[in-house]
């Protein structure tokens, strides 16, 4: 399925109950924030993909990438992804991969991160999630010819 990028929006605070909604079709217990910047990619009115931005100090989290399971391995995500870098690429973007896509992020251009070098915001809820025993893997998008600690 080739889509083209005028179908990747970003969804006004209003309207997030209709990604709530579609996250909850997916099998995810999601809620968007109001602070959330959230974009989905459709074709017509049904969303195919939807994904999360949160703001945290000096960094972006990726929270939510999910695909509508009779949507999935064509390529949404990565096309929803490579949209989402290419205008969030003023900062580092971060994410908690689980361990099977690692692959696919780094395909992205992500790698993988170590702890110190993001804020409490971005640490703390991954250290959590490390001692509950899920496998993600910490990762980021580091644009090219800036600094960050």
């Amino acid at each position: 399925m080739i889509l083209t990028a005028d179908q990747i929006e970003q969804v006004p605070a209003t309207q997030l109950g209709w990604v709530d909604h579609f996250y909850k079709s997916c099998g995810e217990k999601v809620r968007c924030g109001r602070r959330d910047r959230v974009y989905i990619l459709r074709q017509s009115a049904p969303i195919l993909a939807a994904a999360r931005l949160l703001p945290v100090p000096e960094r972006w989290l990726l929270r939510n990438l999910t695909v509508a399971p009779s949507h999935r391995r064509r390529g949404l995500a990565r096309q929803l992804m490579q949209a989402l870098l290419q205008q969030h690429s003023n900062l580092p973007l971060c994410c908690y991969a689980l361990a099977e896509l690692e692959g696919f992020y780094r395909s992205l251009g992500f790698t993988r991160s170590l702890v110190e070098q993001h804020p409490a915001e971005i640490t703390q809820p991954f250290m959590r999630y490390r001692e509950s025993g899920r496998t993600f893997v910490l990762m980021a998008y580091w644009p090219e010819a800036k600094t960050y600690v």
